[in-house]
């Protein structure tokens, strides 16, 4: 065995020692890598927590964003219907209208109550052509469905089939002449010697008699001339028409276009705003169909005043604007209501009426500002109507002086008129409502709102006022009772 020499083994380390320090060296390695993944292992975990944390604070955050939002929305709304019974509003004004009107109907009032007699199609035409308002050219009335028959030598080729007493699209059949007989304008149903099947006749039946057939009216922009009266508007009482144009149905094939209709909102002779709705094709009483712009009296788009049905901005204000308004502030007028849907077409004749609606249907909440512009115009029209009931003016519909037909059949003998069974037997006066009318601009406003919202009827809204000098005391202010609002030309 070889022997180190003391010298050099003097020289080198303990090898035992190095051993223990390699040792010791790798066990803190082995100690501090295990902390490593320790504090690894927490972060990953913390992260993990953070990120649940976080998660669950923004559902939190969102789920109290969304009950605020909704707070909001339910004090608007119900501030919205604060202001709307504080105010004169048009949807708290038609619901009282509606409710008294249906209790007129159920205590059998008809002939005492304008609103309960104009959905009676044919009683508003003959109304109509008694102010010099054209109506649908009337071809032929039956009292039953089982008597209708359309004949063949019928001097159109589009006519439509109605019952007196419907509303939206109900009782309303377009039909057109085709090779195979008289058709509705989806080929759907054929009638069999000019009569309608029973599916045709359970829809008829579904509203009121009498039953009748008139003109196909056709859009305004797309007028066929002819000069043999073949179909059109009713200027006359015999039904024959005072204009040598008349309309009549495109080419056969072509598609099938209704003229607008044009929905005036009326507050006695006050145009409160105009609804202009459109349809074409085939299916142009299917009211999904429908596209709609609302106006006001200047035909000015009004823009979505009504939540939740989109304005189609290609509807412009009808032609004949002037002419329209005036037909319906006319017979606003002589319906002697406060409220009134005056529903008219536009024709290369002039206005031609559809209907008299005096309670609307479908939606009719509007938004709020202008929904108390509505109101307001309602309220004055109770204002003027019962100023000109007191100075005279008869009560109820008033009819002009123009001649008119009457396809009513007339009242038996011993039977008086003003009985409340059937239109023949309800007094027709007739008189000039005009030499009563106070017109809309006679009534003092009571100021406006920020955003010109007529504030007519809200809490501190203020009024020009006229106070006699001999009333006023010389020491203090006026007494309220001696305060009278002031309403220009109280001659009238």
């Amino acid at each position: 065995m070889v022997r180190i020499p003391a010298a050099v083994r003097r020289r080198l380390p303990g090898i035992a020692w190095r051993d223990r320090k390699i040792l010791h060296l790798e066990a803190r390695v082995a100690h501090l890598e295990a902390s490593r993944e320790r504090v690894r292992r927490l972060l990953r975990e913390a992260r993990s927590s953070g990120r649940d944390e976080l998660r669950r604070r923004e559902e939190e955050i969102t789920r109290l964003s969304d009950d605020l939002q909704e707070a909001i929305l339910r004090a608007e709304a119900a501030e919205a219907e604060h202001a709307r019974f504080r105010r004169s509003s048009f949807k708290g004004k038609l619901s009282s209208h509606m409710a008294a009107v249906n209790a007129a109907k159920l205590s059998g009032w008809q002939a005492t109550t304008p609103a309960l007699q104009l959905p009676y199609k044919l009683r508003s035409y003959a109304l109509a052509q008694s102010h010099g308002i054209a109506v649908p050219r009337i071809h032929q009335v039956w009292s039953r469905t089982e008597d209708i028959r359309i004949p063949d030598d019928l001097p159109a080729d589009r006519v439509v089939l109605k019952a007196d007493g419907g509303h939206s699209g109900l009782g309303v059949v377009p039909l057109r002449r085709t090779a195979e007989g008289w058709q509705t304008l989806t080929g759907r149903d054929t009638l069999v010697d000019g009569r309608p099947g029973d599916r045709l006749l359970s829809r008829l039946e579904r509203a009121r008699g009498p039953f009748f057939l008139e003109s196909f009216l056709e859009p305004f922009a797309e007028p066929f001339a002819t000069t043999d009266s073949r179909a059109g508007a009713d200027h006359g009482a015999a039904g024959q028409g005072s204009a040598d144009l008349a309309l009549v149905g495109p080419p056969q094939g072509a598609e099938v276009r209704l003229p607008e209709d044009i929905k005036v909102y009326t507050a006695y002779g006050e145009i409160m705003q105009v609804l202009v709705m459109r349809t074409h094709g085939v299916k142009v009483m299917n009211r999904s169909r429908f596209t709609r712009r609302y106006f006001d009296a200047e035909a000015r788009p009004l823009g979505e005043v009504l939540p939740g049905r989109p304005e189609d901005p290609e509807i412009t204000a009808p032609e004949g604007w002037e002419d329209l308004m005036e037909a319906a502030r006319r017979l606003s007028i002589a319906v002697g209501l406060p409220f009134v849907r005056v529903d008219l077409y536009a024709t290369p004749d002039g206005p031609v009426l559809g209907e008299l609606t005096p309670m609307p249907g479908g939606v009719q909440e509007y938004r709020l500002n202008h929904d108390l512009r509505l109101g307001a115009a309602w309220m004055r029209a109770d204002l003027r109507l019962a100023r000109d009931l007191a100075r005279g003016r008869p009560s109820g519909t008033l009819f002009g002086s123009e001649p008119y037909r009457w396809w009513y059949p007339e009242p038996r003998g011993g039977e008086p008129a003003g009985t409340e069974e059937g239109p023949s037997r309800w007094p027709r006066l007739q008189a000039d409502p005009l030499q009563w009318y106070t017109p809309p601009e006679d009534v003092v406003r009571l100021g406006t709102d920020g955003n010109g919202a007529d504030q007519t009827g809200a809490e501190g809204a203020t009024a020009e006022v006229s106070i006699p000098e001999e009333s006023r005391p010389d020491d203090r202010g006026p007494d309220e009772d001696q305060v009278e609002l002031r309403i220009a030309d109280s001659s009238r």
